[in-house]
């Protein structure tokens, strides 16, 4: 057996920057050294920063979101950032989590097609509120259906 433990490894939701084609989505991988203390090693170029949205295509996220960070969890829980390059023991018990950003997006989000909105929301890549609030459509929780007047004028 492996003395590593993966918590998750997965698709950050919202993490791709909206346009009218969406940015790819970023990951979290998070683990945990179950019986041994491991030296870990954290580096690599071009990963501060995500890569730019063009031609029209925003992002409403906070600094939080967008930027790559790495957070060591001790044994009490408690979180400590770590710097985007280190060189750091973490001991047996400890957890790392590491949050990639998403790609830019292309174009205005406003643009988006609607039918394609619905397919992320549904794939679980968007949520109901950012399909509001950066893609401008309003989608009905229960059925997954558009609500095209309120679109219309939310996006006119």
């Amino acid at each position: 057996a492996v003395p590593i433990h993966v918590h998750r490894y997965e698709l950050d939701p919202d993490s791709g920057c909206p346009g009218r084609w969406r940015g790819g989505l970023g990951c979290v991988f998070e683990f945990s050294i179950l019986d041994h203390d491991a030296l870990m090693t954290q580096f690599g170029d071009g990963m501060k920063y995500p890569p730019a949205s063009v031609l029209g295509a925003e992002s409403a996220y906070s600094n939080e979101r967008v930027f790559r960070k790495q957070i060591l969890r001790g044994k009490d829980g408690k979180p400590e950032p770590l710097e985007l390059h280190c060189v750091r023991t973490v001991y047996a018990g400890e957890s790392v989590e590491i949050y990639c950003p998403g790609g830019g997006g292309v174009g205005p989000a406003f643009e988006r097609d609607q039918a394609a909105v619905v397919e992320d929301v549904r794939n679980g890549v968007v949520t109901w509120e950012r399909a509001q609030t950066e893609y401008g459509v309003i989608i009905d929780p229960v059925t997954c259906v558009v609500d095209e007047v309120a679109t219309s004028q939310l996006r006119g």
